[in-house]
């Protein structure tokens, strides 16, 4: 696979990942949302429950973000943030009340849905059950695509070089 550097590539590799999982691990029940790079503090992403968060002359649709300074991160820690933002979306399509305390706490039933997803699920004290890491059979999905990670981010830290990815060789 090409190796991915630039913005573009990034958000049209995220689709693609989107697509794939979709079809995988929710049986296509998710339409495609806009998918965003941006900054999330305090989070790895984002899933906006408002279906006209964006708007176009063909439509309207939901927003599930990336964090910008996580796209760079290995393969399988990307995938399972994108599929925890997906469980999200799942549970706001079927009615699953999954979070609480102004979407911070995640509750059972969030776990239940992203353990049926491919997700392994663990308790933060604050907030729930929100630690997710990839089940093997998201592992396996990775290898079966051969999917790779993305090699470009955002520099969230002033002067932070990072030799390889900030197009320089500052140590």
């Amino acid at each position: 696979m090409k190796e991915i550097t630039t913005y573009v590539e990034a958000v049209e590799y995220l689709n693609t990942l989107f697509d794939l999982l979709n079809t995988r691990f929710f049986d296509n029940e998710l339409e495609r949302p806009t998918i965003t790079i941006q900054s999330t503090p305090k989070a790895l992403g984002h899933f906006s429950t408002r279906k006209d968060t964006w708007i176009s002359s063909v439509g309207v649709s939901h927003e599930l973000n990336i964090a910008a300074g996580t796209l760079a991160s290995p393969i399988e820690d990307l995938l399972s943030v994108l599929v925890h933002e997906m469980t999200h979306y799942y549970c706001h399509v079927h009615g699953i009340k999954d979070v609480s305390r102004g979407t911070m706490y995640h509750n059972r039933r969030y776990k239940e849905a992203a353990e049926a997803h491919g997700l392994i699920v663990e308790r933060d004290p604050k907030y729930g059950w929100t630690i997710t890491t990839p089940s093997q059979e998201l592992l396996d999905f990775i290898e079966e695509h051969d999917l790779n990670a993305i090699s470009i981010t955002r520099n969230e830290f002033l002067f932070l070089r990072i030799p390889g990815l900030t197009g320089n060789n500052d140590t």
